[in-house]
């Protein structure tokens, strides 16, 4: 065996000679591992999401008692509002003597 050339070729005969097909190179793909058993691993990235704001059909038992819970809501504003009307009238009564019902006759 003998070593007979010892010129490079010319830049642009080298620059063709060293072109490989670009069906030859591996796409890097982003994102993805494989575990020891071969599986897939891929990690996605996502938008923080408002789960507040998401709208969505409610089942009707939830529905129902969202519709409980205001009533009772209700009940109780309307007890506390009396007891507060109740608790002015008996003072008004003890600073004047008589109740707003007697003044408005």
């Amino acid at each position: 065996m003998q070593l007979r050339r010892t010129r490079f070729a010319t830049p642009d005969i080298w620059k063709l000679a060293m072109k490989q097909p670009k069906q030859n190179k591996v796409k890097k793909v982003k994102n993805h591992k494989t575990n020891l058993f071969g599986e897939t691993i891929g990690r996605l990235h996502l938008e923080k999401q408002d789960i507040d704001k998401r709208g969505g059909k409610k089942s009707k038992a939830l529905r129902i008692a969202h519709k409980v819970e205001k009533a009772e809501e209700m009940e109780r504003i309307e007890k506390e509002l009396e007891s507060e009307k109740e608790q002015i009238d008996g003072e008004f009564k003890q600073t004047y003597g008589f109740d707003e019902e007697e003044m408005e006759r």
